[in-house]
């Protein structure tokens, strides 16, 4: 049942992340942030940061279904799931000083959801999951 949920939770980041992501890649600044309310920052932000944080969603929606999948380096799915966590929170804290207020319990349910795949997909020397 654990293995289950962490799947899903790895799923929903993944979903989550390779589409914005790539909407970060693909669309300018300013249709990004008529996009929704998540992208608002994106009118303000220089062109090359928003590239940048789009690139690491997408490393972090891999990273956090390839190596558990592929049974390959799984250690990094636990970081992956950490790293979207740490992104979600800084996301959070963004829209809070901007008064985006509708956008933050998406961005900290989307962290809590990383934290339960760090924790839960944590790898012993021996190559097991902890727990």
């Amino acid at each position: 049942m654990r293995n289950r949920l962490l799947w899903i939770g790895q799923g929903v980041l993944a979903w989550a992340f390779l589409f914005n992501g790539a909407i970060k890649i693909i669309l300018s600044p300013a249709d990004l942030a008529v996009s929704g309310p998540a992208n608002l920052w994106a009118a303000d932000a220089p062109p090359l940061l928003v590239i940048v944080v789009g690139i690491i969603e997408l490393a972090g929606a891999l990273g956090v279904v390839l190596p558990w999948l592929t049974g390959r380096q799984r250690h990094l799915t636990a970081w992956a799931g950490g790293g979207l966590a740490l992104i979600m929170l800084v996301a959070a804290i963004l829209h809070v000083t901007r008064a985006e207020f509708s956008i933050v319990p998406l961005n900290v349910i989307l962290a809590a959801i990383g934290v339960a795949v760090f924790l839960g997909r944590r790898v012993k020397a021996s190559g097991t999951a902890a727990g």
